[in-house]
Formats: structure tokens, C-alpha cells, sequence
């Protein structure tokens, strides 16, 4: 068995493959310049249909949760929060603002993190994490609670969108 049987399209056609240069890159050239050449457009076009219909729907749905987690402090105030934490002046603004530092600073480390580790283990990770917080921002009684709630809430939904 030789190497270029691990990059035979499905049908078993290693016609394309014809030099063992093709299969390894030499230095210099990056993988994604010496397969640009070896694949045809239709090829291209049914790799990336499926990419789409197996990814976005998933990434539409957690960009949806989180813009409802982003608004939900909002919709928190308007059924009470002010008066269970007992906020005052302009603590509720802080406890909102809070939240988009920590994610800014987040943002590029996050980013770091997700070249270092495959995305197939990072993103559920972040996820996981975010769910966690979540979760446990329900348990908040103090304002400072909420804070910290807050801080961690944009560190871990940082990472979600690269």
C-alpha cells in the first residue's frame, strides 16, 4: 500500500496523484497550495456544501443563545433584579458593563488558545464553560456576586466567535 492511498478521493482514483511530491509538500509551499491545484470546482463546490450544512446551523444556533445571553441582563432588570440584589445608583450599569471587558480582553487569547488546540476541542470546552456559568449565575445574591458572575460570564463567551 502506498502513502497517496490515505488522499484518494472516495471512488479510489489515484489518478490525480501521480508524484509522491504532490502528496507531501516541499518547503515553501503550504498544504492548502499544493491541494488548490489538484482540486476541480465542482469538487470544491460539494466540500464546501456540505461544510455549510453540517456547520452553520450549529453555529447559527450558539450565536442565538448568546445574543439572548447578552440581552437577558436586560430582561432580568424589567422582572426584578434591581430589587432582589438590592442595587443602587448605578450599579445595575456596571454589573451590564462589566461584562464586554473582560470579553474584549478575552477575545485574542481566546483566539490564541483555538490555533494551539483543535477547534473540535476548544469550542465544546468554551461552551461547556459558558453553560457552567450560566448556570451558576443563577445562584447570585449580592451585587458583587453579579460582578463576578458577570467577569466570568465574558471570559468564557469570548471564545465562542473567533
Amino acid at each position: 500500500m502506498s502513502s497517496r492511498n490515505s488522499v484518494a478521493n472516495e471512488k479510489g482514483d489515484l489518478s490525480r496523484w501521480e508524484k509522491s511530491e504532490d502528496v507531501v509538500p516541499s518547503v515553501g509551499r503550504s498544504t492548502v497550495e499544493v491541494f488548490e491545484n489538484h482540486l476541480d470546482p465542482e469538487e470544491d463546490k460539494r466540500i464546501l456544501r456540505k461544510i455549510d450544512w453540517h456547520i452553520i446551523p450549529y453555529v447559527s444556533f450558539l450565536y442565538l443563545l448568546s445574543f439572548l445571553d447578552r440581552s437577558n441582563i436586560g430582561n432580568a432588570k424589567i422582572v426584578g433584579l434591581v430589587s432582589d440584589l438590592k442595587l443602587k445608583g448605578l450599579q445595575y450599569n456596571v454589573c451590564a458593563a462589566v461584562f464586554f471587558l473582560t470579553y474584549s480582553a478575552a477575545e485574542v487569547p481566546s483566539n490564541i488558545a483555538l490555533k494551539l488546540i483543535r477547534p473540535s476541542i476548544w469550542i465544546p470546552s468554551i461552551m461547556l464553560a459558558w453553560g457552567i456559568v450560566m448556570t451558576l449565575m443563577s445562584q447570585v445574591k449580592s451585587y458583587h456576586g453579579l460582578i463576578i458572575a458577570r467577569l466570568f460570564l465574558g471570559v468564557t463567551e469570548a471564545g465562542l466567535f473567533p
